[in-house]
């Protein structure tokens, strides 16, 4: 009846994905706020700026430039990529970097699991079908119906 409840299943997977990746970058992005009020004097988003190499102006996109590289730090960190070019500078940005390793660690294998899961079954739904019609047409043919 209607749209198929591992489809269903999939969409809120891909959601919460893109949801939890949204939560983190934030919680990245206030991380480094929160730094300055504890009194450290490094963090994340001014080494972001003043490394040459990176090239990256928070107030490009009226500021939202920002947001995108602190999502983009949530993702590669939780699917344990980890590129380097965004890392923690002081202790707050660290322990808070290692509780979103470790469960983007638990989460990602999930989420890749239940895709994997409704791709297996509709696989198997097109694999099913196909035999249904070569069965379908072996009978035909040994009856001479055209």
């Amino acid at each position: 009846s209607g749209i198929d409840q591992s489809f269903l299943r999939v969409i809120k997977l891909n959601f919460t994905l893109l949801l939890t990746c949204h939560w983190v970058g934030c919680l990245w992005f206030v991380c480094a706020d929160l730094g300055v009020e504890f009194g450290f004097e490094n963090n994340w988003k001014l080494h972001d700026e003043e490394d040459p190499s990176l090239s990256v102006s928070h107030s490009d996109l009226n500021g939202f430039s920002e947001y995108l590289r602190s999502a983009y730090w949530a993702i590669v960190s939780m699917s344990t990529v980890g590129y380097g070019d965004i890392v923690p500078r002081n202790y707050l940005e660290t322990t808070l970097a290692t509780i979103i390793i470790l469960f983007g660690g638990l989460i990602l294998p999930a989420i890749v699991g239940g895709l994997a899961s409704y791709l297996g079954r509709f696989n198997t739904a097109i694999s099913d079908h196909q035999k249904k019609l070569f069965m379908t047409k072996k009978y035909m043919k040994s009856r001479a119906i055209s």
